[in-house]
């Protein structure tokens, strides 16, 4: 029997059956919407090739690179180049002595160089500033290459700080010294003699000698103390020479020492063996002594000279010694060679300071036989004994009172060479005066100063120079041997005033005839000469 379906409407039977022969039915398909888009030319559009594009705007980093590139080479170039030129040009700003040698080549720097070294000579200064002694290039056997100093300089400057150089050097007038570092030579014992000769020199006439820490009595502690070493102006002669070596290589004619330059004291006031040596050198001290001349007392040492016997050995060992008493006689007593004060006939302040050539020493004054007191005295400090010791002489002076002040008594010559005037003076009164004409100073033949006794006496005798020329003279008084004294000179006219800075005499003291014939009688051998400035 047939079967009929309804459209739309489930088959009877349920489930998934279905009678054989029977097709399957498709099941459905769940619907999803698709969007279709045309092609443009089915849109009446133009393609998007073929559309008109907004042109893009060229990038401006890209056009800078070039002009870049070339900027920095044309630096790089140049640079480059101003480092080559300057390699064989001083830099800007430079300057050699004082001078400007900016630009300069190696052939105009030699050029320099040579006029520097020629004459060339170096001052010395010491750490005040005082000019201390100079170095002449011709006394130590200067020379100077100065194309290999010029070659040194240009090779040893930065040439590749040329750009900073033309800013600093020259926009802003800024300067950079130069000094070679080669081409100088010299005769080094020739350079050390003369250094050594003007060192010595200055540290005997300009300086003061550095002292070392000692041990000095204190009479309110009764004991031995540590005096701290006081620095000196001394120099040393090792730094000297290498500070003028130094000098002499990069052609400086002026050097500043400084106070390391100066000799140090040795002995300073914290070494521990000072104050270790305390103790013992208390230990000596206790003798009473009084000394005498002629029965006066003339002296009683206190512990103050008594501690200036007692010195320190190397290994700082107080000991009391004969040569520490007998330096003491001597600086306290002695009077021969001494500068002594006095108050001339005039009523003026004179002092007298005696030469220390040996030919033309002062021989006049008091001497004592210092090494027989400083063995007396010696054995009575070392028992801390209680003695009276009388100070013996090997030559008296006629009225001793203290060391410095004058020993000659109220008779003597007196010859003033500042006023070219000659007096004998006697208890006061002056017995005979005159002009006079002294020792010729500009020639070197200054009479020579000191206290001196007239030794011989002669009528008409002839004088002879040591250049063999001959002088008759009528009356000679000498009070140097027989080669310096007082006598007439006929044939001079004129006397007193400046004659003798350039006409003055070998050395004797010149008189007018008739002040020589007065002389002559009154003076006696043995009377002293006083001759000061």
């Amino acid at each position: 029997m047939a079967e009929h379906f309804r459209s739309g409407a489930e088959p009877a039977h349920s489930g998934n059956r279905r009678h054989a022969g029977e097709r399957p039915m498709p099941q459905a398909q769940a619907y999803r919407s698709t969007h279709y888009s045309l092609p443009d030319e089915k849109q009446g559009r133009r393609p998007a090739s073929e559309r008109k594009q907004p042109r893009r705007q060229p990038s401006s980093r890209h056009l800078g690179h070039p002009f870049l590139i070339l900027v920095a080479a044309i630096l790089v170039v140049g640079y480059a180049a101003g480092v080559l030129y300057f390699r064989s040009h001083m830099l800007p700003g430079s300057t050699l002595a004082g001078r400007d040698v900016s630009q300069m080549d190696e052939e105009a720097l030699s050029s320099a160089l040579t006029d520097d070294a020629s004459g060339f000579s170096v001052s010395v200064r010491d750490a005040a500033g005082t000019d201390a002694f100079t170095i002449d290039s011709t006394d130590v056997g200067f020379s100077f290459d100065a194309a290999a100093a010029a070659q040194s300089i240009l090779s040893g400057q930065a040439s590749f700080t040329w750009p900073i150089r033309v800013v600093t050097g020259g926009l802003l007038k800024g300067t950079d010294s130069v000094s070679p570092q080669a081409g100088s030579s010299w005769d080094q014992d020739s350079l050390s003699d003369a250094v050594s000769d003007a060192v010595a020199t200055y540290n005997e006439d300009s300086a003061t000698p550095a002292q070392d820490a000692k041990l000095v009595y204190d009479g309110s502690q009764k004991s031995f103390v540590v005096a701290p070493e006081t620095a000196g102006t001394q120099l040393d002669f090792a730094a000297a020479q290498q500070a003028v070596s130094g000098a002499m290589q990069t052609l400086q004619d002026e050097v500043t020492l400084s106070s390391d330059a100066y000799l140090q004291p040795n002995v300073h006031a914290d070494d521990e063996r000072l104050s270790a040596a305390i103790p013992a050198a208390n230990d000596l001290m206790g003798a009473t002594i009084t000394v005498t001349m002629d029965g006066k007392t003339i002296a009683t040492p206190d512990d103050y000279i008594v501690a200036q016997w007692i010195h320190l050995d190397d290994s700082f060992q107080p000991t009391l010694t004969e040569e520490g008493i007998e330096q003491w006689a001597k600086d306290s007593y002695d009077t021969v060679g001494t500068t002594r004060t006095f108050t001339d006939y005039q009523g003026r302040t004179r002092t007298v300071v005696c030469n220390d050539n040996p030919n033309t020493q002062s021989t006049y004054g008091q001497e004592v036989d210092a090494a027989t007191f400083a063995k007396e005295a010696y054995g009575a400090a070392t028992s801390k004994a209680t003695a009276t010791i009388d100070l013996p002489v090997t030559q008296e002076a006629a009225d001793f009172t203290e060391a410095g002040a004058q020993d000659w008594g109220d008779r003597y010559i007196d010859v003033d060479i500042t006023n070219q005037r000659a007096a004998l003076v006697d208890n006061g009164s002056v017995l005979w005066e005159s002009d006079t004409v002294t020792g010729n100073v500009s020639a070197g033949n200054s009479t020579p100063e000191g206290v001196f006794q007239i030794t011989n006496k002669y009528n008409s005798i002839t004088l002879m120079g040591e250049d063999a020329s001959q002088s008759f003279v009528y009356n000679w008084m000498g009070f140097i041997r027989s080669t310096w004294g007082l006598h007439d000179a006929t044939w001079r006219t004129e006397f007193g005033g400046d004659i003798y800075l350039t006409n003055g005499s070998h050395g004797c003291v010149n008189l007018p005839l008739e002040k020589a014939n007065e002389l002559y009688p009154l003076v006696q051998v043995g009377d002293v000469v006083v001759v000061h400035e």
